[in-house]
């Protein structure tokens, strides 16, 4: 109906139309990343949403953290989603061939831990270089993070990055 009076709509996309406003006034494309993007706020994180992983390029990350890019996977069980994820990954990987990328599953309790013993930027540069980091969040089919979970997966993100007293 809206196309025979010429007004044009954007098709829906996983079942979101247009994006969601966050707390701080960022703009977001799903429920999900709103909410991690609300706890960052809530903890004083600086941070940047719909950053180019490699500038020039297409393809950007859900958030940016310090040197951090963060992937929030709320449909990696979709066949076509992790299509154009690889794509993604494709991408990154021969843009640039001077440096590697390196993906961290957060929702891995292994490399989860490994995630949660950086103490510092410094050592932060002293183990990833010049590298591309990504941390990933593999969600479930229908898992809806809670506060607790995110805490889990990006709290090690407080103490690097946080700017509020008492938190940093």
């Amino acid at each position: 109906l809206m196309r025979k009076f010429g007004i044009q709509s954007r098709d829906i996309i996983y079942g979101i139309k247009g994006k969601l406003t966050c707390k701080d006034g960022h703009k977001v494309r799903s429920s999900h990343e709103r909410k991690i993007d609300n706890w960052f706020y809530s903890k004083g994180i600086p941070h940047e949403v719909e950053v180019p992983i490699i500038k020039g390029r297409k393809y950007t990350a859900d958030f940016k953290v310090g040197r951090f890019f963060i992937e929030i996977m709320g449909l990696y069980h979709d066949k076509k989603y992790r299509y154009h994820y690889s794509l993604k990954h494709h991408d990154i990987a021969n843009a640039q061939q001077s440096k590697s990328f390196r993906n961290i599953v957060l929702s891995n309790e292994n490399e989860l831990q490994n995630a949660c013993t950086l103490t510092s930027k410094e050592e932060i540069e002293k183990r990833f270089g010049n590298d591309i980091v990504i941390l990933e969040i593999r969600l479930s089919p229908n898992q809806y993070p809670s506060t607790k979970e995110i805490e889990k997966w990006l709290g090690f993100l407080v103490k690097l990055y946080s700017t509020q007293e008492g938190l940093s």
